[in-house]
This record gives structure tokens, sequence and C-alpha cells, in this order.
């Protein structure tokens, strides 16, 4: 069975990642979109940002603060996030990038 076959598979996943950033960062993103290309799902979410972390994006410094906070923070919960699309989708994730 390939990705493509699953129903509503696109709300299973928005729903997981709304959910992960819900639990992760106190806020879900803006938008999420999905797109499915064979047996890969590409997840883009916009307004992902915090009211602080949006403050800290004005400067340079705070962007880079920013960048290598959520860098760390995804390094730790790389595994719950997989497992959320995991669950959606029920397939394994062999590979997620941020």
């Amino acid at each position: 069975m390939s990705l493509l076959s699953l129903p509503n598979l696109d709300s299973e996943v928005i729903s997981a990642i709304s959910r992960y950033h819900r639990e992760q960062h106190g806020a879900a993103p803006q938008s999420i979109t999905v797109d499915l290309v064979a047996n890969l799902v590409i997840v883009r979410s916009d307004g992902i940002f915090t009211p602080n972390e949006l403050a800290l994006l004005n400067e340079v410094e705070g962007r880079k603060l920013v960048a290598t906070a959520r860098r760390e923070h995804r390094s730790l919960t790389r595994d719950f996030a997989d497992a959320l699309i995991e669950r959606a989708t029920g397939f394994h994730v062999q590979r997620s990038y941020y």
C-alpha cells in the first residue's frame, strides 16, 4: 500500500503536526501544507514562531538565538514528532528533516 492510497492522510498529518506544535511550542502554526510524492510526506508549516521569538527575529543575534534554540529543541523532540507522523500514516518514518 502506498501513502497516496490512504484516505484523509492530509488531515491526519496536519492534525499530528498541529498537535506537535501545540504541545512543544504552546501554539499551532498559522498554516500547514502537506504534499505527498510517492512514499514521501512533505510538510510545510507557516507562522510557527512564538511572540517572544518574533521579537528576537528583528536582530541578527536574536535570529541566531532562535535558530539555535529551535535546532536544539528539534533534536530533543525528533522521536516524538516522528511517532506522531507514524501514527497518522501507519508507516515507519525513515528520516525527518527540519
